[in-house]
């Protein structure tokens, strides 16, 4: 931590800048501008502690001087926790990932009542709970939401009753999917073995897997699958929509099983990452993997952004033992993919890859626990791993004679990454009023 004035110069022709674009002569128009110091309190920049400099507008013209000064000196607020009658915020101390990250670790959630919860006269004693786990960039806030809409007696007949807990999915390396690994430590154990039981002491919830649910969306999406795959015994279905790629063949638009290089296919064309549908069979693409990588990069050149691929690196990958930072899977400048990584780490997390291992193990649980939705227009190309994955889940159903079972995994014509939600509602939500009203009290 600095303790006395310095004075950094940064620019294209200043060693070790990392910037987007590479150049400033790239940039024409008026900017608002902002120095932040991350310190890496937590993912992001915008965290509260960090030092920044107040926000300045800055003129980019052709001719004109591109030099500006930035003063750093004030430091980002806490922002407090919105208050509600229906809505508590919770933190746990967790001593297994404490121990094994060599930092402090709290659990962290939002958890939103449905009135009856208060109501003395109530027939139910004990509470079914649907677990939520927010996409990427989202945290335990968004309880906020679901507590408004537990609030609103026009939604009572819509909206299943039951207790949401909106879990935290966030560290300071970026959204860690509630698995265990190496660099974020043993979060799905420590999930269902801390704070799953201390919750349901508090909040009067139950203990019982066919009155826990959980659900989510694109990063959440993946982390519900994996989170119900992984523990089938703790939850009594998992209702997961559009999730993070759940075969790497298909991650994206890049195959990590055989592909050489995650910014360019065989024809040195840049991937894809991110598009908008044009017509019924055009897309327009809005962003690539090495436009989307150049950007991570230039807020952290060792692959700690905590942005989408760092933070798929970091919960994928191994330790470096000479950094103790995630192992990279991938060159940030050229793309190079490390074959190695991939196939000692990375490879524990291939969803599809693990059901072909094991598929007496995880047929069953296909079959009986998990309802996935995905557009197959998805914004991110995460379609692409779905329709795989619901081709090895039948293949496998079939063959061992499984076809019977709640169980699905479905690709919805137009829909996109954003528009599969209100569409999943429509189809879960019937659902799951009907899993919460037959839970058990006990």
């Amino acid at each position: 931590m600095l303790t006395e004035p310095a004075t950094f110069l940064l620019g294209p022709d200043e060693a070790g800048t990392v910037m987007v674009p590479d150049r400033l002569d790239h940039l024409r128009g008026g900017f608002l501008v902002r120095a932040v110091l991350d310190l890496g309190l937590s993912r992001g920049h915008a965290t509260a502690g960090n030092p920044v400099s107040s926000i300045t507008t800055v003129e980019f013209t052709a001719d004109g001087d591109r030099t500006f000064d930035l003063v750093v000196d004030r430091t980002l607020p806490a922002v407090e926790l919105p208050v509600a009658s229906n809505l508590k915020w919770v933190e746990l101390d967790s001593p297994s990932l404490t121990r094994t990250l060599g930092r402090p670790i709290r659990h962290r959630a939002g958890v939103a009542f449905p009135p009856a919860y208060f109501d003395l006269d109530a027939k139910r004693r004990f509470w079914p709970v649907i677990y939520v786990i927010p996409g990427f960039g989202g945290d335990h806030r968004s309880a906020t939401r679901y507590a408004a809409m537990l609030r609103d007696p026009s939604m009572q007949a819509y909206l299943p009753q039951a207790v949401w807990v909106v879990l935290d999915p966030e560290d300071r390396l970026g959204h860690h999917g509630f698995a265990d690994g190496d660099n974020f430590g043993p979060r799905s154990t420590a999930l269902v073995e801390e704070f799953i039981p201390w919750l349901e002491k508090r909040f009067r919830l139950v203990p019982n897997e066919k009155g826990r649910f959980v659900t989510g969306h694109s990063s959440g999406g993946w982390s519900s699958l994996w989170l119900q795959l992984q523990h089938p015994g703790v939850f009594g279905g998992c209702f997961s929509s559009a999730p993070d790629p759940v075969d790497f063949t298909a991650f994206g638009t890049v195959d990590l099983g055989s592909d050489g290089n995650l910014f360019v296919d065989e024809k040195s064309n840049p991937r894809a990452c991110y598009r908008a549908p044009l017509t019924a069979d055009r897309d327009h693409v809005m962003m690539t993997v090495p436009e989307e990588m150049a950007m991570e990069r230039a807020l952290a050149p060792d692959f700690t952004s905590g942005e989408q691929w760092a933070a798929w690196n970091a919960m994928f990958s191994g330790r470096d033992s000479d950094s103790g930072l995630p192992a990279a899977a991938f060159d940030l400048e050229s793309g190079s993919i490390d074959r190695a990584v991939i196939e000692r780490d990375w490879s524990r997390y291939d969803i599809a890859a693990l059901l072909r291992a094991d598929p007496e193990r995880f047929t069953p649980i296909f079959r009986d626990k998990v309802r996935l939705l995905c557009g197959d227009r998805d914004s991110f190309y995460l379609d692409l791993a779905v329709e795989r994955l619901a081709e090895t889940v039948a293949q496998e159903r079939s063959r061992l004679g499984s076809t019977e079972g709640p169980g699905y995994i479905e690709l919805v014509p137009g829909a996109t990454h954003g528009s599969i939600v209100p569409i999943a509602m429509q189809r879960w939500y019937p659902e799951l009023r009907r899993l919460v009203a037959e839970a058990p009290e006990r």
